[in-house]
């Protein structure tokens, strides 16, 4: 059983509003990761309804290839999800937030990682 230990700071992504952004727009990124097990907060949402990769990802690389596992989400105009996942991450993996299809606004996201012992 996996649990929270008071002396792991959880990993903050970098974050910085997108403004009409195309599906090759990576929106919250955690780089860096290592082999733990990760408690993952994605908290997304856009000016205009909205459609979300939220991705555990083994490269850098967009592709369909480029991910361990993938979780398609919806956000209503002028709302904001949060959604709480627990992936096992290797070396080098990391944590993104992508749009599914381009959109028009202002979309934001970011990402919690918590390593859980």
């Amino acid at each position: 059983m996996a649990f929270r230990d008071w002396g792991n700071p959880p990993i903050l992504s970098t974050h910085a509003p997108e403004t009409d952004p195309s599906t090759d727009t990576i929106v919250a990124e955690v780089t860096g990761l290592q082999n733990r097990l990760y408690e993952v907060r994605y908290c997304v949402g856009a000016s205009t309804g909205a459609i979300w990769r939220l991705e555990h990802a083994l490269s850098s690389g967009l592709g369909s290839t480029g991910y361990r596992d993938q979780v398609v989400v919806f956000t209503g105009s002028n709302q904001t999800a949060e959604y709480v996942m627990t992936y096992k991450a290797e070396a080098n993996d990391r944590f993104r937030v992508v749009p599914l299809s381009s959109g028009t606004g202002t979309f934001a996201a970011k990402i919690q990682a918590e390593v859980l012992t």
